[in-house]
Parts: structure tokens; sequence; C-alpha cells
């Protein structure tokens, strides 16, 4: 059983981010952070100065104890993704590169190919940013992950895209049965200039949000559009699922699924409850019209 614990793994370059790829049955990590970080001044080469990415596969991936993934790039270029699943989903949602086709084919020889659970809790995250302040600011990175069972995000746990002033990169969740937020949020945000918000897609059998938050926000620019495919959205009363802009023009939410407010689900029952005196034998006392039983 893999676990990393109380460290920081961080791959910065002053080019081109780097790459780091996670493959291992079990994955635990514990108070630690897993970081791809680029800083690319004013380079304006398409290809200079890209955010790295994270690839991750595994049975089992759990983030704990203020534990965080992490890709982020600062300047013009394009900020990094971090990509968790199974071998075909990375090779669909990563550029093709010397170093993913390794990684890919070291998990096909190792036999771990598919993602199943994925668990996020104690203030842990997934994130994918960029940090420039500058007007020709690259646009974000963006979370692609997905898994073959679950994935639940508890105790102030988030998946997080957003950018200092372009546009917020995008948060894609694709799980078989339930995607389940305790007291957490999934968010793309832009959060100065003219940059939009980035788009949040999600699709499992259930989604199940109680006392968490589902967010897609701009400044200035267009907010993000959230698109929620599922056969069952269980949402308690404060939980919030948004798409606004501060200045610009809010986004859309499309929710496909039969909804369920867990407020109203609770209902009196038309019944009088049992009189349990009847089956219940005197005690000798009444039967005697005494003070005491004999």
């Amino acid at each position: 059983m893999p676990i990393i614990s109380s460290g920081v793994a961080n791959d910065t370059s002053s080019g081109k981010g780097g790459f780091i790829g996670l493959s291992a049955p079990e994955i635990i990590l514990k108070g630690t952070i897993i970081a791809v970080t680029s800083y690319n001044g004013e380079i304006t080469l398409d290809d200079e100065g890209r955010g790295g990415s994270v690839a991750i596969i595994a049975d089992s991936l759990i983030l704990a104890d203020n534990s965080g993934i992490n890709v982020s790039t600062s300047g013009t270029a394009k900020g990094g993704s971090v990509v968790i699943g199974d071998t075909a989903w990375i090779e669909n949602n990563l550029e093709s590169s010397e170093f993913l086709t390794d990684f890919l084919a070291k998990a096909e020889e190792n036999g771990v190919t598919e993602t199943n659970n994925i668990l996020l809790y104690d203030s842990s995250s997934i994130s994918a940013g960029t940090e420039s302040s500058a007007s020709n600011a690259g646009p974000g990175g963006s979370l692609f992950i997905q898994s073959n069972d679950s994935i639940t995000l508890k105790n102030n746990s988030s998946f997080t895209a957003e950018s200092s002033y372009a546009a917020a990169g995008d948060i894609t969740v694709d799980t078989k049965n339930m995607f389940y937020l305790l007291n957490s949020e999934v968010t793309t945000s832009a959060n100065a200039g003219l940059g939009s918000g980035g788009n949040i897609k999600i699709d499992p059998i259930f989604v199940v949000l109680n006392h968490s938050n589902i967010i897609a926000k701009a400044k200035q620019g267009y907010g993000g559009n959230i698109n929620i495919t599922t056969d069952y959205l269980i949402q308690s009363p404060d939980s919030i699922i948004s798409a606004s802009s501060d200045l610009g023009v809010d986004g859309e939410i499309n929710i496909n699924s039969l909804e369920f407010d867990v407020s109203g689900s609770l209902v009196n029952l038309n019944i009088n409850p049992l009189d349990a005196t009847k089956w219940s034998k005197t005690p000798c006392r009444l039967r005697s019209g005494g003070s005491t039983s004999r």
C-alpha cells in the first residue's frame, strides 16, 4: 500500500512544466502536496512555459489531512491539467508526449489500468490554475477526473480550477455510481479581468450535495456553465449550484435528472400510534386497590 505522508513533491521549472505520473493499486496521501509549477515570465511562444501536468491511475486514491494535488503556471502560457482515471481517459485528456507514453506503458505492464474510488477528506484538494495578473495571462488549467465506482469529497475538501486574471479552466467529473459532497465544494473561478469562468461537467448515476456547493464564477467575463447529467440529484436545502459573473453575463445551469428536495421528503404519517397499555399486565396494587403489591 503506497503511502506518501508529510511531504512536498514539487516539480518547478522556468520553461515548460514537468510531468508527474503515479500508478499503483492504492495511493494514499496524508498531509502531502504534489505540485507541478511553471514560471515563464513574458514568454509568448505557444509551447514555452506551458504548465505541467499530473496523471494518476489507482484502484483507490485517498487524500487526507490537508493533502493536495496542484498544477499551476504564471505568465502567458496555458496552465497544465490534473487527469485521474483509467488509461484511455488519461490518453484522451493529455497531450501526447514521450513521458505520457512511457507512463501508460508501465501502468499497463504493472496491471494498473483503472481508477475505481476517489476519496478526499479533511481539507484536501485537487486544483489547477494560473497565477499571473497580467492582461495577457494564459488560461487556467483543467481537471479531468474519472472513476469506475464513486468519488467522495468530505469536510472542506475541493476540486478547483481558477485563474487570477485570464479564463479559468474546466472541471470534468465522470464517475459511474456516485459523486458525493459533504461540506465540500467544486469551483471554477476567474477572479479578475475579462476571463470567463470555467465550465463544470458532472456525469454519475447519483449526485449528492450535503451542505456543499458547485460554483462557476467570473469577475467581469462570462460566468462558466454547469452541466449535470445524473439519474438522481439529492441536494440539501443549504447546498448551492451557481453559475454567475459579478459584472458580466451569468453562466447557464443545465441539470438533467430526477431532482430530490431533501427538505420535503419527510412527512407526517396519517395513522394513530398504538396504545401499548392494553397489552400490559395490571399491577397487583391496582387490582387490589392497595398502595403496594402483595
